[in-house]
């Protein structure tokens, strides 16, 4: 197909199915700081791919990310722009500080940081509090391009502070850890969502392979989709007391299981119906399938607990 979006590109699905995987390792992570470290590391292995497909991408981490987030087509870009997560981030006080700021400053963690330097420091937050106030009083491509730049200006941010660690001269920065953790429970979701408006809702679609599938014994399981397509993902399938269990392996892999790939909004009050109905035997991972017409799609596939490669 001529129409296939970059991260669909033969040299960037390795980093799609590396981000999947991080995204599912974040999903398992009741820590905070940790799911958004996870969700981050997911971010920058598209960023990777898209270097990867793409000569020109800017060299900067933060360009880069403004990049990728500019290929999202408008209707992603609008889900994401309306999406509770960059309300939360809108609302978020104190507003998020950028530890580059601080240390050039030499502040001290030990005493409070100064209206000055609070003001200088938290440039960047109030920045797209102000680019969300605009999009919101004038919709437009403008106002939304503008807003996904400062969205990413804010992930860079997010990502330096918490690569700096608690290590400072005085001791451990207790209070910067405490801001790291409240701004990961904002920040994590909102990654989320970025990457669902480049690669799709991975939560709104399930690839079936066994019982579930459409004539199969346990079909009785799964509501009506909106969509429904014959596809294929890369791993393999073992029969163990009757029952499959697939085995997911990367699309560098030459083995291919067949798969029908259904997506419906009501996926989302299911999820822990299904969870259940599969049992520990099973686990959900994100999986990136590739439909009969060619196109790629993100979605979820209960495959064998702890067989993951």
């Amino acid at each position: 197909m001529d129409d296939l979006q970059w991260w669909e590109e033969l040299h960037a699905r390795y980093f799609v199915e590396q981000s999947l995987g991080r995204l599912d390792d974040g999903d398992g992570e009741k820590n905070s700081l940790t799911r958004c470290e996870a969700y981050l590391d997911a971010l920058n292995l598209l960023v990777t791919g898209l270097r990867h497909v793409e000569s020109e991408t800017p060299d900067g981490e933060e360009a880069a990310l403004k990049c990728v987030l500019s290929r999202t087509d408008s209707g992603a870009r609008e889900i994401l722009l309306a999406s509770a997560a960059i309300k939360d981030l809108r609302n978020l006080e104190p507003l998020i500080l950028s530890q580059h700021d601080l240390n050039r400053a030499h502040y001290d963690p030990y005493a409070e940081i100064s209206a000055e330097l609070r003001t200088k420091a938290s440039e960047v937050h109030r920045k797209l509090n102000s680019a969300v106030d605009s999009f919101k009083a004038l919709p437009g491509s403008e106002n939304g391009e503008r807003l996904l730049r400062k969205i990413a200006s804010v992930l860079f941010v997010v990502r330096n502070n918490i690569a700096h660690g608690e290590k400072s001269v005085r001791g451990p920065d207790v209070r910067k850890a405490e801001r790291d953790r409240s701004v990961s429970a904002v920040i994590a979701p909102l990654i989320d969502a970025v990457i669902a408006s480049v690669l799709g809702d991975r939560k709104s679609a399930l690839a079936l392979y066994g019982t579930l599938r459409t004539g199969g014994s346990n079909s009785v399981m799964f509501d009506v989709p909106e969509e429904r397509f014959e596809g294929e993902v890369s791993g393999s399938v073992a029969v163990l007391d009757g029952l499959p269990y697939f085995t997911l392996t990367s699309w560098r892999d030459s083995s291919l299981v067949p798969i029908e790939y259904v997506s419906s909004s009501r996926l989302a009050k299911l999820w822990n119906r299904l969870d259940s109905f599969e049992g520990t035997r099973y686990r959900r991972h994100s999986v990136l399938a590739r439909l009969s017409d060619g196109r790629h799609r993100v979605a979820q596939i209960y495959a064998a607990a702890d067989a993951k490669d």
